[in-house]
């Protein structure tokens, strides 16, 4: 296969899924995906259940990590790093990342149960560097310092932007209300607004926004940081890292800067928030990286070197683990309850 043809099968497998998502997660349905009753309710008459909610979130979320986790391994493999190397610095970069999300979280939104992507990619970008440096140096390894930067941030932007489909079946990082905007824009966006139903969604119970048209801004971040990746995994595949790295970095980086202007959910005080000044640091950042590292001379790519890491046994067990793991920590939900009752057919006995 042609690093072209793959990049055409990308498109064909990613773009129809958002086209999906964006028209059918906002509904109601598509929040809550199962509750397992937890504890009985001996004081009803019926004998009803406490449930425990799992939800769509979790689920999408798990599947954006996965497919976030592929394409790293994907691209790490393709340009000949050891199988060993690359689960190792993917089990430390999701581990980190992931509590981080949720420190940051609560730090900036003093919230206890949510999460910031910006925050978890925040503490990924500099800590991938030193592990680097850490393995080069004592453990004598010879790693490409600038096309491992560069499959990192291209699983970055592929997960967060299938990972927004999370976001629109929760009702989270929603926009703001079609009806706030200025003439032009509200002209624009109540053409292709979003609007959410259900009063479990975060955009109901936080801002009362639901039934109301807001920007779709959970949508165009997935079609817009998709679209980004798979020109990057492109450009990787081609040995382009520099421009692999830069475009899916600051792109990222900039549209977070970008987008917050356009949203509703609380994001914390100030003109600036958290995020944007974490956003605009990150793109300092970037810039100097891209500035002082040389590019990686000699270091080619084979995609069916990559492609070939998924039959590795150790690969499929460590993507199902990475699955589970992240749904688990997402996708129980804290946040809403449900009351399960059970009941006879009496006509099928």
């Amino acid at each position: 296969m042609s690093n072209e043809e793959f990049s055409i099968l990308l498109i064909v497998s990613f773009i129809p899924a958002l086209i999906w998502a964006c028209r059918a997660l906002p509904n109601e349905r598509w929040q809550i995906m199962a509750a397992l009753p937890s504890r009985k309710n001996d004081h009803c008459e019926h004998g009803s259940w406490q449930g425990r909610n799992l939800t769509f979130y979790g689920a999408l979320l798990a599947n954006a990590c996965l497919a976030g986790t592929a394409v790293f391994l994907l691209l790490c493999s393709s340009i000949g790093i050891s199988l060993e190397v690359i689960l190792y610095l993917t089990s430390i970069l999701i581990t980190v990342s992931m509590f981080a999300a949720s420190f940051l979280a609560r730090i900036i939104e003093k919230k206890k149960n949510t999460l910031t992507v910006a925050g978890g990619a925040t503490v990924g970008l500099y800590l991938l560097p030193l592990c680097i440096m850490v393995m080069n140096t004592a453990a004598n390894f010879q790693l490409p310092f600038l096309p491992i930067m560069a499959a990192t941030s291209i699983g970055f932007i592929l997960g967060e932007g299938l990972g927004r489909m999370a976001c629109i079946s929760f009702g989270c990082c929603y926009g703001r209300a079609v009806s706030d905007l200025s003439p032009f824009a509200a002209r624009f966006f109540s053409r292709i607004g979003c609007v959410f139903h259900g009063h479990t969604k975060k955009i109901a119970y936080a801002s009362q926004l639901d039934g109301v048209r807001v920007v779709p801004i959970q949508a165009m971040t997935s079609f817009l940081y998709v679209t980004v990746a798979i020109i990057c995994i492109y450009l990787f595949l081609e040995s382009h890292f520099h421009w692999a790295f830069g475009l899916s970095s600051i792109v990222a980086m900039g549209w977070r800067v970008f987008s917050e202007q356009l949203r509703s959910d609380y994001r914390g005080g100030g003109k600036l928030t958290a995020y944007q000044i974490m956003s605009i640091l990150n793109i300092c950042f970037c810039l100097i990286l891209l500035y002082l590292v040389s590019p990686s001379q000699g270091v080619g790519t084979d995609l069916s070197t990559g492609l070939s890491v998924f039959w590795h046994p150790a690969v499929i067990l460590f993507l199902q683990f990475v699955w589970v793991g992240i749904f688990l920590f997402t996708g129980v939900s804290k946040v809403t309850g449900s009351t399960v009752t059970f009941r006879v057919h009496v006509d099928n006995i």
